[in-house]
């Protein structure tokens, strides 16, 4: 693999490292944020958990057509971080209508972002290079690790310190995304 592929597939994997750790953290501890802060019923609070996940999960197919269409992967990238920043920002108000509109941005966002990233880091290789599964391979572990620390630091800074810390935390971590533009 050359030295600018190997440092592409590490900028790729690093800037999806961060976007995961973002959305993960949220996900770690909004239903204790939902029930304790905003003092939401259970049952209502595992609704609107449930649906956040299916969203989650659905939207980054119809985003990465729509980013497709209208202004390709890097830009999409760009748009969607700055977006899910504005989103996970919106978190640390405590408030019910920007926590609600800042959930939504923050779906948006990753849904932007998560199949560019991903288109990316295949557009880097030939459909045949041995090369290429090794990259997924190193991107997909970033992804593992990024949701399995995400869930600690967050959880425990939302802990100790309160949730609009855990929220800030990842607002810092999703902040270096849309301000690179060497991707």
């Amino acid at each position: 693999m050359p030295y600018s592929q190997k440092t592409a597939v590490i900028l790729l994997a690093f800037l999806e490292f961060l976007e995961r750790f973002s959305y993960y953290g949220v996900r770690s501890v909004i239903i204790l944020y939902s029930m304790d802060i905003l003092e939401f019923e259970s049952e209502y609070t595992f609704s609107i958990y449930s649906k956040f996940m299916i969203i989650g999960f659905i939207l980054p197919l119809p985003a990465g057509i729509i980013s497709d269409a209208f202004f390709k992967q890097k830009k999409g990238i760009l748009y969607g971080g700055l977006i899910a920043l504005l989103g996970y920002l919106m978190l640390i108000t405590e408030e019910m209508l920007p926590v609600g509109i800042g959930l939504i941005l923050a779906l948006v966002g990753t849904g932007l972002i998560k199949p560019n990233l991903t288109v990316l880091v295949g557009r880097l290789f030939e459909k045949t290079d041995k090369n290429r599964g090794f990259a997924f391979l190193v991107y997909h572990f970033l992804i593992n690790l990024a949701a399995f620390f995400s869930i600690l630091i967050v959880g425990y800074i939302s802990n100790k310190y309160g949730f609009k810390y855990g929220f800030m935390t990842v607002s810092y971590t999703h902040l270096t995304l849309p301000t690179n533009r060497e991707v």
